[in-house]
């Protein structure tokens, strides 16, 4: 069940939407109403989630309670990678990229997905206490510093 949900649960915003999720099917488990369940799996649980869920979880609410709980707290646990971009990411990116680390980084990781345009392309990482800078802007920089005393010789006639 964790893996159709995983593929569900990319980023960081997402994994806190299906804990929501989670924490509002649990909090209506034991409501007196007994739709309650129904109600909360159609007001306040996406679709696909809710195919999943309907699908793969116990009929008793005890048993429905200890498998939110454990994806609770699995949520909450799965590595993040920080990831500072230039531009907005789309659908396609997102997916690409969390493909990419799941492929090669951990098999359950999220990202945590920034923007600022200051970095102007490329992106910042940090994962596991590591960070990488492979953005346009340090490039960028790192050029200026090599070319400077040259650039300005030639602005300014000198030799």
């Amino acid at each position: 069940m964790y893996s159709e949900l995983w593929q569900l649960t990319r980023t960081k915003e997402e994994a806190n939407r299906l804990l929501g999720e989670a924490e509002a099917l649990e909090a209506g488990l034991f409501r007196t109403n007994p739709e309650a369940w129904e109600e909360v799996m159609k007001t306040k649980v996406r679709l696909k989630v809710a195919q999943v869920l309907n699908q793969r979880l116990p009929q008793d609410a005890e048993g429905r309670q200890k498998v939110l709980r454990e994806l609770k707290k699995e949520l909450v646990e799965l590595p993040v990678a920080r990831l500072t971009l230039a531009v907005e990411p789309t659908e396609k990116m997102v997916q690409e990229i969390s493909d990419k680390l799941r492929k090669e980084v951990a098999a359950g990781i999220i990202v945590d997905i920034e923007r600022d345009a200051l970095i102007v392309g490329g992106a910042l990482v940090t994962y596991g206490g590591k960070f990488g800078d492979f953005s346009l802007a340090t490039r960028m920089e790192k050029v200026w510093a090599k070319q400077a005393e040259t650039l300005l010789r030639m602005a300014y006639g000198g030799n």
